[in-house]
C-alpha cells in the first residue's frame, strides 16, 4: 500500500496537501521533501509530533509547510488523506484516503483500507476541507479553491443527490423510487464505521427528500449509502465547520 501512496505523491506536478493522524514513514517523508525541492507546494497537517519515529522535525527542517493540529480543538485529528494537484483544474487531481496511517504498523500489521481516487471534483471537495483545517492550525499561505464542474463521467446520480455538499449545519438527501419498496439511508465514516441510519421506511413510487441535521458530525468526509428498489447507491458527504 505504501508503494502506491508513494507513487501517487511522486506524480504531483503542482501541489501535495496531507492530513494524517500518524506519520512515521521515512519513504513518504522523503518523497514529499523531494517534490518540495522540485518546486511543488507541499503542506502537511499532523495530529502530534510525539509518536515514536514521527517525521515532523524532518519535514519542518526541510522547509515543508507543516503544522500540528492545536490540542485546544480536543480529540484526535483522525484524518488520513492526501490531495495531489487538487489546486489546478488543468491537471488530474487525485485523493489518497482510507484508514491507513502513514506508518509501518499500518503497512505490515494492521488491517487497513486505502483508496486512490482520480477525480478533479473529489480532489476539489477534499481541498475545501483541507483549507479549513490548515487555517485552523495556523497556516498562512493562500490556498485557492477553484470551482470544478462535473465532467460527463462524474455527473451526480440523478437518483441520489445530496445538497448542499459540503454541508453545515444541515443537508438534504434526495432520491427517487421506481416502485413500492423499503428505502434506507446510512452514513458511514471514511474508515467504514456506521455513524447513523437516518432513514428507514417503506416508500411508494416517487421522489423523496430527507433533511438531516449535521451538527453531530465532525468535520471530514463521510459516505452515504442509499438502498432502494433492490439497488445500492453511494455518494460522498463533506462536512466543513
Amino acid at each position: 500500500t505504501t508503494s502506491q501512496i508513494y507513487s501517487c505523491l511522486s506524480s504531483s506536478l503542482s501541489s501535495i496537501n496531507v492530513c494524517v493522524l500518524s506519520f512515521t514513514r521515512d519513504d513518504l517523508s522523503q518523497i514529499i521533501i523531494q517534490k518540495k525541492n522540485q518546486g511543488i507546494k507541499t503542506k502537511v497537517l499532523m495530529d502530534n509530533n510525539s509518536d515514536t519515529g514521527n517525521e515532523y522535525t524532518t519535514l519542518l527542517n526541510a522547509g515543508v509547510d507543516i503544522f500540528i493540529r492545536p490540542s485546544s480543538f480536543g480529540g484526535f485529528f483522525h484524518h488520513k488523506y492526501a490531495i495531489v494537484d487538487g489546486d489546478k483544474t488543468s491537471l488530474q487531481g487525485k485523493v489518497v484516503t482510507g484508514s491507513h496511517n502513514w506508518s509501518t504498523s499500518a503497512e505490515n500489521t494492521n488491517n487497513e483500507n486505502t483508496l486512490i481516487i482520480q477525480s478533479n471534483r473529489i480532489a476539489n471537495l477534499f481541498l475545501q476541507e483541507f483549507k479549513a483545517r490548515y487555517l485552523d492550525a495556523g497556516g498562512k499561505d493562500n490556498i485557492i479553491v477553484t470551482f470544478v464542474k462535473h465532467s460527463e463521467n462524474e455527473k451526480p446520480n440523478s437518483d441520489f443527490n445530496i445538497f448542499p455538499n459540503p454541508a453545515n449545519p444541515s443537508t438534504t438527501f434526495q432520491f427517487n423510487s421506481s416502485s413500492e419498496s423499503n428505502a434506507e439511508i446510512k452514513i458511514y465514516s471514511i474508515s467504514g464505521q456506521l455513524i447513523s441510519t437516518i432513514f428507514n421506511q417503506q416508500v411508494q413510487k416517487g421522489k423523496y427528500e430527507v433533511k438531516y441535521n449535521t451538527l453531530s458530525l465532525s468535520s471530514g468526509t463521510y459516505y452515504c449509502i442509499l438502498s432502494v428498489d433492490g439497488k445500492i447507491k453511494v455518494s460522498p458527504l463533506l462536512i466543513c465547520k
